[in-house]
């Protein structure tokens, strides 16, 4: 994985990913503690949002969620997707678009990855 390995001990991460347009997006992560050690993720839940504006804009931004899956709770590892179809409909060539990955529980919410996403030029499939 690029940037981070997927790895966080110093919160939050920064990365810079490509998709293919018509192809799924699909991350998956493990998440730890301090020590070293993968952080337990029973009860909480992962939210991830794609937005076309940077986290400093104030014009409002078109947000569009990630599919956010716990794998192993346990073991801290979990997925965020966007579908082929998500892809295509919300994302063009010409933009660098923004997501934050979060770990919540009731009031408690942590920022664990900040990163862009841009479509990578050089590939595209069809269905």
């Amino acid at each position: 994985m690029d940037g981070c390995n997927g790895i966080w001990v110093n919160k939050p991460a920064t990365a810079d990913y490509k998709a293919v347009r018509g192809n799924t997006f699909i991350l998956s992560f493990q998440d730890y503690n301090e020590d070293n050690t993968p952080f337990d993720l029973t009860g909480y839940t992962i939210v991830a949002e794609l937005t076309n504006r940077n986290r400093s804009s104030s014009v409002p931004a078109e947000q569009l969620p990630f599919t956010c899956n716990i794998l192993d709770a346990a073991n801290g590892i979990f997925s965020i997707t966007l579908s082929s179809d998500d892809i295509i409909r919300y994302c063009t060539y010409d933009e660098v678009y923004y997501f934050d990955v979060w770990r919540t529980i009731g009031a408690e919410r942590v920022c664990l990855l900040q990163a862009t996403l841009t479509l990578d030029v050089n590939y595209t499939t069809f269905a």
